[in-house]
């Protein structure tokens, strides 16, 4: 955890560092360095974390149906498991960056960002789902440039990492060049109406699909447990999210779509809270384009200084909930 925390000092005086003028723009050669850093810390993982064991076992006996195709080249063609861990590593982490790189106006910030919210859960963790993402985040380029074929061959290969990268395919949907307020702000009380409401996608399902089904029971069988979805982690995503509404004429109407799946990502969570697991993860996959979108509060801000500072807080309180008090088995 040491690494990390002294990770995030050293951009943090970065920042400080540079001219408010400056639009934090990196060199390919500055962030391969970053890509070699963040791999690093990756592979030497504790073994203390969650599905470190799960990973080993696979590994070495191959025997967890779970597991995708390209789990099983991988481990095909790694000689010991670091190199299995390394591959994961090495192709989520450099597509993220080089995804940074393409798709944000502040590489250093988004770096930042993605390092404060998504990088010890996803690249130490759950490393299939985070190249599924790495992919999706690279993908955000073909939408903004309405190349949909070309985004849903990205997509496929995502899905070749992990089956929940489905969930990218309905975004296209809302690739439109307007964005309604009231209307995401409906949905998002709609969602929430109907948590307390109790409203269960199981019995929507039911309609469609057989109770026998592989879908019905695997959801029957995460079932147990109701999300929080009121955790602090929402709360701040809700609050950057009105921040961002209340200041929309002053954002890039091409990145609305940015916009779009962070409030599907907040809606998801109570939508979907009767069933934790899928509530969590599809909250969390579509919600990493916030490494995308939360330095552009700087853009949106009429004071840039204040921008500024309210980058410097929503990223520091997602530093400590992602990196320090959730420590994930350190």
């Amino acid at each position: 955890m040491w690494q990390l925390i002294l990770f995030f000092i050293v951009c943090f005086f970065l920042i400080i560092q540079q001219n408010y003028t400056v639009k934090f723009k990196l060199s390919s050669g500055v962030i391969f360095l970053f890509s070699v850093f963040l791999i690093i810390i990756a592979i030497l993982r504790p073994s203390t974390l969650r599905d470190y064991n799960n990973y080993r076992d696979f590994f070495n006996y191959s025997r967890d149906e779970r597991f995708e195709i390209t789990a099983h080249l991988f481990r095909f063609v790694s000689p010991s498991f670091i190199i299995f861990l390394f591959l994961y590593a090495f192709i989520a982490i450099t597509i993220k960056l080089y995804a940074i790189k393409e798709n944000s106006s502040f590489h250093l910030l988004s770096i930042i960002t993605y390092i404060s919210t998504s990088y010890v859960l996803h690249d130490f963790i759950q490393i299939r789902v985070s190249c599924a993402i790495a992919i999706f985040l690279y993908s955000i380029k073909f939408l903004n440039n309405k190349k949909y074929i070309k985004y849903c061959l990205c997509i496929f290969i995502a899905f070749l990492f992990h089956k929940s990268a489905l969930v990218f395919l309905i975004v296209p949907i809302f690739n439109t060049k307007k964005f309604r307020s009231a209307f995401w702000i409906f949905l998002i009380l709609i969602s929430y109406i109907l948590y307390f409401l109790n409203f269960s996608i199981l019995n929507f399902l039911t309609l469609f699909i057989p109770r026998s089904s592989y879908i019905i029971v695997t959801i029957k069988n995460h079932m147990d447990v109701s999300a929080n979805v009121f955790n602090i982690n929402q709360l701040i995503r809700i609050v950057v999210f009105i921040y961002f509404l209340f200041n929309l004429k002053q954002y890039d109407s091409k990145k609305y779509i940015l916009l779009k799946v962070y409030a599907i990502s907040i809606i998801s969570l109570p939508f979907f809270g009767n069933i934790s697991v899928l509530a969590y993860r599809l909250s969390e996959m579509l919600g990493t384009v916030i490494i995308l979108l939360l330095p552009d509060i700087i853009t949106v801000s009429k004071n840039k200084k204040v921008g500024y500072l309210l980058f410097l807080l929503f990223v520091g309180m997602l530093f400590f909930l992602n990196n320090i008090y959730n420590n994930f088995g350190f």
